[in-house]
């Protein structure tokens, strides 16, 4: 029988070689991305209201900014009034108890970020649960596409795809160990730079008027893959 994990692993190399057969994009993102929007639906339709994750939520003081946003377009509107209400419920019972008054808003609003208003900016709480849930997936997919760069067919399919970002580059080469798997990383990212800056020398040579009259070519979009590539 085989293990759980190794069956979670051969999974995402599947969903790593579908991505890198889909086109011009880091297939990590691409990955991240789709299953984020999954996650988000789990929390919505099954975990809102699971004590275990309700704990995790509190403990966070709730979701950052961007997982916030991104919460609140797919979320139930109940399943978020009743986060929140617990949420800021038990922020306003912790400012109340034992003091006339209760606890200072600026001190309340310390508690919420996670730092006090004399210079401390060190998190006080857990991250976000879904930041902690796409570090966590983030890993497990960029420890799955190193391993799997040793099978001359996967990396072959990886060279024929952009390659990763250069934020998931980086963490797939620290992982890497000096060999054949960083040497591919290493020679797919600088062939796809390659690719990269000739493009983007195309569109500043056609916003010369002497050349703007050509036709657009497979510079088009490159303005947008290159901050991709950069920044994932």
């Amino acid at each position: 029988m085989s293990h759980p994990h190794d069956r979670e692993a051969l999974s995402s190399r599947f969903d790593l070689e579908d991505a890198m057969a889909r086109g011009e994009r880091c297939p990590v993102c691409h990955l991240l991305e789709s299953h984020l929007v999954r996650y988000l639906d789990a929390i919505n339709y099954e975990a809102v209201n699971d004590p275990g994750f309700r704990q995790s939520f509190l403990d966070a003081q709730g979701f950052c900014n961007v997982h916030a946003y991104q919460w609140l377009h797919r979320a139930f509107v109940l399943g978020t009034a009743s986060l929140y209400r617990e949420l800021l419920a038990e922020t306003l019972d912790a400012g109340s108890s034992g003091t006339p008054g209760g606890m200072r808003v600026e001190d309340r609003i310390a508690r919420w970020f996670g730092q006090t208003f004399h210079g401390d900016t060190s998190p006080t709480h857990p991250p976000c649960p879904i930041c902690a849930w796409l570090d966590t997936t983030e890993a497990g997919l960029i420890s799955t596409l190193v391993t799997a760069l040793d099978d001359p067919a996967f990396a072959g399919a990886y060279n024929r795809s952009t390659g990763l970002c250069l934020p998931h580059l980086h963490l797939a080469i620290a992982r890497a160990i000096p060999g054949e798997a960083r040497a591919v990383l290493e020679d797919r990212a600088r062939a796809t730079e390659e690719r990269l800056v000739a493009q983007l020398a195309e569109i500043i040579r056609k916003h010369d008027y002497r050349f703007s009259h050509e036709p657009p070519g497979e510079e088009t979009g490159a303005a947008a893959r290159a901050i991709a590539h950069a920044i994932g």
